[in-house]
């Protein structure tokens, strides 16, 4: 016989609730919201160094065969 597992249940819900309120608050307080919008900006940011790593792997690896 299968023991009764509302309680166990419950309990996962109020934790995950407690989990997501957590996470919810952590997102949107106001100590965090310059640094969320500065992440937030990234993307649109345009890096002034190329990337030299693939630059020297495309030079190198056609010449030397």
């Amino acid at each position: 016989m299968m023991p009764d597992m509302g309680p166990i249940r419950g309990a996962l819900t109020l934790m995950t609730l407690f989990c997501f309120l957590g996470i919810c608050w952590w997102a949107y307080r106001p100590g965090n919201r310059s640094r969320f919008e500065e992440d937030g900006w990234m993307a649109f940011e345009d890096s002034e160094k190329p990337d030299v790593q693939t630059e020297t792997r495309a030079s190198t690896s056609g010449g030397d065969s």
